[in-house]
């Protein structure tokens, strides 16, 4: 299985000097293991969003 993470572009606060990087891994397959992944990646996703939509509210005031 393989899968490929882009680097993502979060808001326009960052200045656009630096370049984009892809970086795509082989994967072995652990449905176990997999399913974990995808809920801490998941758990993260959702604090990220926390704390940017908190910044961008303190910072608009």
């Amino acid at each position: 299985m393989k899968h490929t993470f882009l680097a993502n572009e979060v808001s326009t606060l960052a200045k656009r000097t630096s370049p984009t990087f892809v970086l795509t891994l082989e994967l072995d397959h652990h449905p176990r293991m997999f399913s974990v992944i995808t809920d801490e990646l998941e758990i993260c996703r959702v604090i990220y969003n926390t704390v940017l939509g908190e910044y961008l509210k303190r910072d608009k005031q």
